[in-house]
């Protein structure tokens, strides 16, 4: 019992440490930080404060000076990282996600956070596919959680800490029925790894200052490599167990995430999923942690479990191993570096188990050390060891840009930006002829909005999902978020009316929300959930000759849905706090419509020709993800990836593939014309078809076509633009059985140029060519 007590003793005193930092947050909120290494600093002196070293050395060092128990303490930690309070080292927030700007974990334990920009979901920014816009958002994110950091450490001495613990997600959805769809880019590799990139290097602001590298925040990309199975009816998360062939892995899977996770601008972490990849655990995967991570991507990134079972899971849910010990031991010799949340409400077992590894040797202490060391440079790299955190390049200056009216502007371009416009049949939209869109003067129009996403209320949370049916899972408390109706009523042109009767357009507003869709809710169906078809239906039914309906959708996934004589369908995701004013933008034509489906869109009876969301391989029925769908299925597709219209026309001519521009690029350039009478942004997509003689080890699945490249572009009615778009050499090599993916030297391959998908859009050019050049 003794033992018991002093074995507890390090915990009792991070107890006191936490309580006592309580106490005085809600009384008088007098400051009571100190920096680790200030002035002052009862550790002022040590070792591992001396600015002259390198930083991945005085993390070593922090992490030496550390006892067993102190760096048992802080290697386990969920929401509030332990501190090493002998130490000077404080505790530490590692709870925050960055999908749609920063999010804390509902309202921080110590202190009520800011209002904060709630962008549109990940996958609303795939929708874009505008790299640039979505560097802007994350640039913004980046700034208001500095900001948020700022203000706490001022308001109660507490360092909320500029991390990022999720976000992006690299994973790419190859199931229409995964509920995590709002928090991905999209179905394409290269899509996805883009967007990732372009997040994590805008998120991060890597600066270099004399020797010292800083983030601007620190960014875990998930979730590697799996995170399908959520669903109780299914499999859940936590005991997702899937095959998958070494051709799929690298051709499907890998690539988003090494977007992320390689070069020099690289993100700073890795959070390895629950799931068992064939037969073993992400989180202990030789595989994938140190072959593919270190060897292959030479990534230097930090590895952690997500929240909250992966250690235990592997004894109790994937059978890898049979004692606790074993599965410690099985993590970390793979490369596993820090657990987040290891085990909640069980981690003393955990924990006590990796002090059995430490004890007898099977993890030495060299090892843990260098975990330890790995998770302290981060927040080096933060500036929390500098001798003044607040001069550093990130350190203030950002409490200005928290729920910023600049950010909100933002959010509302992101949001108009992603909104695809499905279909359009007599040119309905946009309402009141597009007034500022060079059209003649404005016709007013009386509007309706009805249906359950008509008008959502609500801006709190419960847990992680937010009580606003725009928002999602994952997002910071906006300080407002505005309807689709409150968005119409702003208008110069509409008049909104609460009767449908009475309006010339009724818009019928219908999706799934968090609670058909999101973590732990996949779905079984691809129908509208409960009475919403009906609604549409009877909508359609009751209008009278001179009234017409827009079915506007808000959804991740796709759904199959039957418009009735709805002109329009209109997409828009889950678009954010400005979502009435964005979808106002582009039913009225202020905006025209320029996302583009980042997702096929399936018939319902699709699901009865693939297997259940635990199957990952692309090639398995009539096929996953465009890139494998077999001509056959061409009938089971009702919106193809890409699509989306355009309040303009555009035209497409004299396509040429030149040799590479640069080291591992050709690039492909292509006249685009914008015909119509409106000024709007245009997706240029670049697609490439593999030749069937570039391999003789015989027949294996290949790519149908495969997105190699695309651009935004705006361009004014009546004007051309010559648009150049680099396509990476690689994405026309073929992945090999064994996972290799053989680039070509020699080899016929056409390409193709327009607004969506080859074939789809008559008219647009295909050129074949030549390698070698």
């Amino acid at each position: 019992a003794a033992a018991a007590m002093l074995s507890l003793c390090p915990l009792l005193l991070q107890l006191l440490t936490f309580t006592a930092l309580c106490v005085r947050v809600s009384g008088s909120k007098e400051r009571q930080y100190t920096a680790t290494c200030a002035p002052g600093s009862p550790v002022a002196s040590e070792p591992f404060c001396d600015p002259t070293r390198p930083v991945s050395a005085r993390a070593l060092l922090l992490a030496q000076a550390a006892t067993t128990e102190e760096k048992l303490n802080i290697w386990n930690g969920h929401g509030l990282q332990n501190g090493i309070p002998r130490l000077n080292v404080h505790p530490y927030r590692r709870d925050t996600v960055c999908f749609q700007g920063p999010a804390l974990n509902t309202r921080d334990v110590l202190w009520t956070a800011p209002n904060v920009t709630v962008f549109p979901n990940a996958i609303n920014v795939g929708a874009t596919f505008d790299v640039e816009l979505a560097a802007q958002a994350a640039n913004a994110t980046a700034s208001e959680l500095r900001g948020v950091n700022e203000l706490q450490l001022q308001d109660s001495g507490f360092n909320a800490g500029p991390i990022c613990d999720v976000g992006p997600m690299a994973n790419t959805a190859h199931d229409p029925r995964w509920g995590r769809i709002a928090q991905v880019y999209g179905e394409d590799p290269y899509l996805c790894g883009s967007m990732t990139a372009t997040t994590v290097q805008n998120l991060q602001n890597r600066k270099t200052v004399g020797d010292r590298e800083y983030l601007q925040i620190a960014v875990t990309v998930g979730l590697y490599i799996g995170a399908h199975g959520d669903n109780s009816g299914q499999v859940p998360k936590d005991r997702d167990a899937f095959e998958l062939t070494a051709r799929d892995l690298h051709d499907q899977y890998l690539p988003s995430y090494e977007a992320g996770l390689t070069g020099p601008l690289q993100a700073d972490g890795v959070m390895c999923g629950h799931a068992a990849f064939n037969a073993t655990p992400c989180c202990a995967s030789q595989l994938l942690l140190d072959t593919v991570l270190r060897d292959e991507w030479n990534s230097s990134a930090m590895v952690r479990t997500d929240c909250c079972h992966d250690i235990s899971n592997m004894v109790d849910n994937h059978h890898f191993t049979s004692s606790l010990e074993d599965a410690v031991v099985a993590a970390i010799d793979a490369g596993l570096q820090y657990c987040f949340g290891c085990d909640m409400g069980n981690e003393t077992a955990t924990v006590d188990a990796l002090s059995s590894a430490l004890a007898t040797g099977r993890v030495s202490a060299t090892k843990f050390d260098s975990a330890i060391a790995r998770g302290l440079l981060t927040r080096f790299n933060l500036g929390e060891f500098d001798r003044d955190p607040a001069s550093s390049p990130y350190g203030s200056g950002y409490a200005d840009t928290v729920d910023a009216p600049a950010h909100r502007q933002l959010a509302r371009k992101l949001a108009a930006a992603s909104i695809v416009l499905v279909e359009n049949h007599g040119a309905l939209l946009p309402l009141g002829k597009g007034h500022a869109q060079g059209h003649a003067a404005a016709t007013p129009v009386t509007v309706a909005a009805v249906g359950p996403f008509a008008d959502c209320k609500g801006q709190g949370q419960k847990g992680w999902t937010s009580e606003n049916c725009y928002l999602q899972q994952y997002v910071g408390v906006p300080s407002k978020v505005v309807s689709v109706a409150e968005g119409i009523a702003k208008t110069t042109v509409a008049t909104l009316v609460t009767s449908a009767a009475e309006a010339d357009v009724v818009v019928v507003a219908v999706g799934l929300g968090p609670h058909y869709e999101a973590e732990g809710r996949d779905r079984s169906t691809l129908k509208l959930p409960g009475d919403q078809q009906a609604l549409i239906d009877n909508t359609t039914r009751a209008l009278g000759a001179k009234q017409d309906c827009v079915v506007l959708l808000f959804t991740a996934g796709p759904v199959d849905f039957d418009r009735g004589v709805c002109r329009a369908v209109v997409w828009a995701g889950y678009p954010g706090e400005e979502a009435g004013n964005a979808v106002a933008d582009v039913l009225f034509g202020s905006v025209s419509p320029s996302g583009r489906l980042p997702m096929t869109w399936y018939r319902n009876e699709y699901l009865s020709h693939v297997g259940n969301l635990t199957d990952y391989d692309t090639t398995s029925g009539v096929g996953r993800t465009y890139r494998y769908l077999k001509a056959s299925a061409a009938g089971l597709v009702a919106y193809p990836f890409g699509h989306g219209l355009s309040f303009a026309n555009f035209s497409y001519q004299s396509l040429r593939v030149t040799k590479p521009h640069s080291a591992g690029s050709l690039m492909a350039t292509v006249k685009v014309a914008n015909t119509g009478s409106v000024a709007a942004h245009e997706v240029i997509q670049v697609y490439v078809v593999l030749p069937a003689d570039n391999t003789t080890a015989g027949e294996f699945p290949r790519p149908a076509l495969s997105l190699c490249g695309f651009a935004k572009k705006w361009i004014e009615a009546g004007d051309t633009a010559e648009v150049a778009i680099p396509v990476p050499v690689k994405l026309l090599g073929l992945v090999w059985p064994n996972g290799t993916r053989i680039v070509p030297t020699t080899g016929t391959f056409d390409f193709y140029a327009g607004g969506n998908q080859p074939f789809v859009k008559n008219g647009a050019p295909v050129v074949s060519f030549q390698l070698p050049a």
